[in-house]
């Protein structure tokens, strides 16, 4: 539970904005049928996968000697030509609307993306929904792994000019929680059945959750509430 009242809401992207696990997937099988390997199921995927995506890809067929610029390259052809079949959250934009709302009165909360998705991918899909990217404060792609993710929410503290643990941070993926916690921040599960973790893996790594951006309107709410009394 926050201590204090929240100031940054904070949110990955693929899984968690971008509705694009489907789309992932199929690049993984791209990437598996390229190299003339059985591919893992979805739920493999799901349960396997990890900011360290090499190790996945190696255990299951992949020649050791495959660098990460290889299956990069793979996945950026794929997603430039089939990340038209993703799309944004249907809730987002209603959702940064309350954000701005009158509810906050003169504390506004500032919006953020951390991502490990690619500038070129990242810029393009929230250009091509409405040119999204204007709705946040700050955006920071290529946040990979966690070191990478704890870095990018240090940096938001600093740019918007408060504590770790004013800063909510919500990602459907392990790993982002685990940076999230990390460095203080407050970690929220996103527990989509499109999620790119299973809700098993992701409530391992904290108590709070949401299966939707309405979800965390009033948990967000509950959050200043809390604080005020």
């Amino acid at each position: 539970m926050l201590k204090r009242k929240p100031k940054v809401f904070v949110s990955d992207f693929n899984g968690t904005l971008f509705d694009d696990l489907l789309v992932s997937f199929n690049s993984v099988r791209e990437i598996f049928r390229i190299y003339d390997r059985p591919c893992p199921s979805m739920q493999e995927y799901r349960e396997e996968a990890t900011a360290d995506y090499m190790k996945f890809y190696v255990n299951h067929g992949i020649p050791e000697n495959t660098t990460r610029e290889d299956l990069n390259k793979i996945r950026k052809d794929y997603y430039r030509i089939h990340s038209k079949n993703a799309r944004m959250r249907p809730d987002i934009k209603n959702f940064i609307f309350w954000l701005n709302s009158s509810y906050w009165r003169n504390n506004k909360i500032h919006t953020a993306i951390v991502s490990a998705e690619s500038s070129v991918i990242l810029f393009k899909e929230l250009h091509r929904h409405d040119g999204m990217q204007k709705m946040f404060d700050f955006i920071k792609p290529e946040a990979s792994g966690l070191k990478g993710k704890e870095k990018a929410l240090l940096q938001v503290t600093e740019i918007f000019e408060v504590e770790p643990d004013e800063v909510v941070y919500l990602d459907d993926t392990v790993e982002g929680l685990t940076s999230a916690k990390n460095v203080g921040a407050v970690p929220v599960a996103f527990v989509n059945e499109t999620s790119y973790s299973p809700e098993r893996r992701l409530m391992n790594a904290t108590k709070l959750s949401v299966r939707n951006l309405a979800d965390l309107v009033f948990l967000l709410a509950i959050f200043n509430y809390k604080v005020q009394e």
